[in-house]
């Protein structure tokens, strides 16, 4: 926390792993709300079927989070891709223990722009 230019901000901001702590703010964000959302839908329902239609209500939930975390400056808009399992892939163990494996996503963390470098000429 630093005075710069008269204006008291919070600049750059590092882990203790040199990573970037809004990038992991966002990360820890996006983990929560995704339990959160998911916890809820399986308990506000009688059943999540294991079927395709059960498996879309889980996706469903997972990209409402997702659209979330790109308004919250978390993720770029459209990096966001959600994969769901083929049900006919899954193991037998894996269906009679009633989990449902498989289930990624892939997104881009936005960022911030902490320095900017301009260059520039200014002729007569």
């Amino acid at each position: 926390y630093n005075d710069v230019g008269g204006t008291d901000i919070a600049e750059e901001g590092w882990m203790g792993d040199g990573s970037f702590i809004d990038e992991i703010r966002g990360v820890d964000w996006l983990h929560a709300r995704l339990q959160e959302a998911i916890f809820a839908r399986l308990v506000n329902l009688p059943k999540v079927p294991y079927t395709d239609q059960g498996v879309d209500l889980i996706i469903n939930e997972m990209e409402g989070v997702m659209r979330r975390a790109v308004n919250q400056g978390i993720l770029v808009d459209g990096s966001v891709e959600i994969i769901k399992p083929v049900l006919a892939n899954i193991s037998f163990n894996d269906r009679a223990s009633r989990i449902l494996p498989d289930v990624k996503f892939n997104a881009l963390l936005q960022g911030a722009v902490h320095e900017i470098k301009i260059q520039g000429v200014v002729t007569v």
